[in-house]
Protein backbone atom coordinates (compact mmCIF):
# COMPACT_ATOMS: atom_id res chain seq x y z
CA UNK A 1 0.00 0.00 0.00
CA UNK A 2 2.83 2.40 0.90
CA UNK A 3 4.62 1.55 -2.34
CA UNK A 4 1.47 2.32 -4.35
CA UNK A 5 1.09 5.74 -2.64
CA UNK A 6 4.72 6.59 -3.41
CA UNK A 7 4.28 5.69 -7.09
CA UNK A 8 1.15 7.88 -7.33
CA UNK A 9 2.98 10.75 -5.59
CA UNK A 10 5.93 10.53 -8.00
CA UNK A 11 3.61 10.41 -11.02
CA UNK A 12 1.71 13.45 -9.76
CA UNK A 13 4.93 15.37 -9.15
CA UNK A 14 6.23 14.41 -12.59
CA UNK A 15 3.04 15.64 -14.23
CA UNK A 16 3.19 18.94 -12.34
CA UNK A 17 6.82 19.55 -13.26
CA UNK A 18 6.05 18.79 -16.92
CA UNK A 19 3.26 21.41 -16.82
CA UNK A 20 5.60 23.92 -15.20
CA UNK A 21 8.07 23.33 -18.03
CA UNK A 22 5.36 24.16 -20.58
CA UNK A 23 4.74 27.55 -18.97
CA UNK A 24 8.44 28.42 -19.19
CA UNK A 25 8.61 27.44 -22.87
CA UNK A 26 5.87 29.85 -24.02
CA UNK A 27 7.28 33.02 -25.59
CA UNK A 28 5.05 36.01 -24.87
CA UNK A 29 2.92 36.97 -27.88
CA UNK A 30 3.49 40.47 -29.23
CA UNK A 31 0.62 42.97 -29.40
CA UNK A 32 0.57 45.90 -31.83
CA UNK A 33 -1.87 48.68 -32.58
CA UNK A 34 -3.43 48.12 -36.01
CA UNK A 35 -5.98 50.95 -36.08
CA UNK A 36 -8.55 53.06 -34.31
CA UNK A 37 -12.03 53.78 -35.61
CA UNK A 38 -14.45 56.15 -33.88
CA UNK A 39 -17.93 54.87 -33.10
CA UNK A 40 -20.91 56.71 -31.64
CA UNK A 41 -20.18 59.30 -29.00
CA UNK A 42 -22.17 60.86 -26.21
CA UNK A 43 -21.86 64.09 -24.34
CA UNK A 44 -19.02 62.86 -22.10
CA UNK A 45 -17.94 59.54 -23.63
CA UNK A 46 -16.49 58.44 -26.95
CA UNK A 47 -16.61 54.79 -27.98
CA UNK A 48 -14.05 53.54 -30.44
CA UNK A 49 -13.05 50.32 -32.08
CA UNK A 50 -9.40 49.53 -31.37
CA UNK A 51 -7.85 46.93 -33.65
CA UNK A 52 -4.89 45.05 -32.19
CA UNK A 53 -2.65 42.57 -33.97
CA UNK A 54 -1.50 39.67 -31.78
CA UNK A 55 1.60 37.89 -33.12
CA UNK A 56 2.49 34.41 -31.86
CA UNK A 57 6.28 33.80 -32.05
CA UNK A 58 5.87 30.20 -30.79
CA UNK A 59 5.96 27.15 -33.06
CA UNK A 60 2.62 26.01 -31.65
CA UNK A 61 -0.81 27.65 -31.55
CA UNK A 62 -1.78 29.60 -28.45
CA UNK A 63 -5.24 30.62 -27.33
CA UNK A 64 -5.61 34.05 -25.79
CA UNK A 65 -8.56 33.73 -23.41
CA UNK A 66 -8.60 37.39 -22.34
CA UNK A 67 -6.78 40.59 -23.13
CA UNK A 68 -6.83 43.99 -21.48
CA UNK A 69 -4.98 47.09 -22.62
CA UNK A 70 -4.24 50.73 -21.96
CA UNK A 71 -3.41 53.00 -24.88
CA UNK A 72 -1.39 56.17 -24.29
CA UNK A 73 -0.79 58.57 -27.18
CA UNK A 74 1.88 61.26 -26.82
CA UNK A 75 2.28 60.36 -23.14
CA UNK A 76 -1.42 60.86 -22.33
CA UNK A 77 -4.07 58.21 -21.71
CA UNK A 78 -6.37 57.88 -24.69
CA UNK A 79 -8.34 54.68 -24.07
CA UNK A 80 -8.51 51.35 -22.31
CA UNK A 81 -10.39 48.16 -22.98
CA UNK A 82 -10.83 44.52 -22.13
CA UNK A 83 -12.13 41.45 -23.88
CA UNK A 84 -12.90 37.98 -22.63
CA UNK A 85 -13.41 36.61 -26.16
CA UNK A 86 -10.98 33.80 -26.92
CA UNK A 87 -8.89 33.87 -30.07
CA UNK A 88 -6.49 31.17 -31.24
CA UNK A 89 -3.33 32.36 -32.94
CA UNK A 90 -1.57 29.75 -35.09
CA UNK A 91 2.07 28.94 -34.50
CA UNK A 92 4.25 31.75 -35.90
CA UNK A 93 1.08 33.45 -37.09
CA UNK A 94 -1.01 36.46 -36.19
CA UNK A 95 -4.64 37.45 -35.69
CA UNK A 96 -6.40 40.78 -35.52
CA UNK A 97 -8.51 41.38 -32.43
CA UNK A 98 -11.15 44.13 -32.55
CA UNK A 99 -12.07 45.59 -29.18
CA UNK A 100 -14.49 48.29 -28.11
CA UNK A 101 -12.84 50.92 -25.94
CA UNK A 102 -14.26 53.90 -24.15
CA UNK A 103 -12.64 57.22 -23.57
CA UNK A 104 -13.77 60.57 -22.29
CA UNK A 105 -14.42 63.40 -24.70
CA UNK A 106 -11.97 65.41 -22.57
CA UNK A 107 -9.16 62.96 -23.46
CA UNK A 108 -9.98 63.25 -27.18
CA UNK A 109 -10.01 67.06 -27.07
CA UNK A 110 -6.75 67.01 -25.07
CA UNK A 111 -5.12 64.82 -27.74
CA UNK A 112 -6.30 67.12 -30.53
CA UNK A 113 -4.90 70.17 -28.75
CA UNK A 114 -1.51 68.46 -28.30
CA UNK A 115 -1.08 67.39 -31.92
CA UNK A 116 2.51 68.08 -32.87
CA UNK A 117 3.63 69.68 -36.11
CA UNK A 118 4.83 66.27 -37.28
CA UNK A 119 2.57 63.73 -38.94
CA UNK A 120 3.18 60.89 -36.48
CA UNK A 121 1.99 60.28 -32.96
CA UNK A 122 3.90 58.10 -30.51
CA UNK A 123 1.89 55.47 -28.69
CA UNK A 124 2.44 53.07 -25.82
CA UNK A 125 0.22 50.00 -25.75
CA UNK A 126 0.41 48.02 -22.52
CA UNK A 127 -1.72 45.43 -20.81
CA UNK A 128 -2.06 41.75 -20.02
CA UNK A 129 -2.80 38.56 -21.93
CA UNK A 130 -4.19 35.43 -20.39
CA UNK A 131 -3.45 32.26 -22.30
CA UNK A 132 -6.14 29.59 -22.37
CA UNK A 133 -3.78 26.75 -21.38
CA UNK A 134 -2.66 28.65 -18.29
CA UNK A 135 -5.81 30.26 -16.89
CA UNK A 136 -5.06 32.71 -14.15
CA UNK A 137 -1.53 33.43 -15.42
CA UNK A 138 -1.49 37.01 -16.69
CA UNK A 139 1.32 37.82 -19.09
CA UNK A 140 2.16 41.53 -19.30
CA UNK A 141 3.01 43.27 -22.57
CA UNK A 142 4.23 46.77 -23.39
CA UNK A 143 4.93 47.88 -26.96
CA UNK A 144 5.65 51.31 -28.37
CA UNK A 145 5.18 52.53 -31.90
CA UNK A 146 4.13 55.40 -34.09
CA UNK A 147 0.79 56.14 -35.65
CA UNK A 148 0.22 58.59 -38.48
CA UNK A 149 -2.27 61.35 -37.74
CA UNK A 150 -4.25 60.27 -40.81
CA UNK A 151 -4.43 56.71 -39.49
CA UNK A 152 -5.23 57.63 -35.89
CA UNK A 153 -8.94 57.42 -36.54
CA UNK A 154 -9.48 54.87 -39.25
CA UNK A 155 -6.07 53.64 -40.42
CA UNK A 156 -3.16 51.72 -38.98
CA UNK A 157 -0.01 51.91 -36.85
CA UNK A 158 3.50 50.50 -37.01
Amino acid sequence: MMKKAMVITFLALGTLSACAGLVRDVVTPEVYLAGIQPLESGLLEQRMRVDLTVVNPNRFAVTVSSLDFVLDVNDSRLASGRTADSVTIPGRGERNVAMIARTGVVQIVGQLLKLPGTHTLKYDLSGNLELGRFRGKRIPFDFQGELSQEAMFGGGGT
